[in-house]
């Protein structure tokens, strides 16, 4: 929509678009606007462009040893909705 693509354009301008990411039949585009940083990776402000709402991109580094933890984590999320927790939309291997 019109009103989708102005908000896009706005905050694209205000932090920058990192990259497009296709997961599934979904698109988000990642911003460099970091949300937050832990021992598990950093999360991005991103958008799910269909609907133009907010997501939070989650990278996370698995060359740390922590690949069990992060499938086990996976897991939960993906048999997990709540209100209070964030809906995984997808899961993407890095190279």
């Amino acid at each position: 929509s019109r009103e989708m693509t102005r908000i896009s354009q706005a905050v694209l301008k205000q932090f920058g678009a990192v990259g497009m990411q296709l997961c599934g039949n979904e698109q988000f585009l990642q911003t460099s606007k970091m949300l937050g940083k832990g021992m598990e990776g950093v999360v991005y402000l991103g958008f799910e462009l269909s609907t133009g709402n907010c997501v939070a991109v989650k990278k996370m580094d698995a060359s740390k040893g922590n690949l069990d933890k992060m499938e086990r984590v996976v897991a939960l999320l993906e048999k997990t909705e709540h209100p209070s927790i964030v809906k995984l939309h997808c899961v993407e291997r890095g190279k």
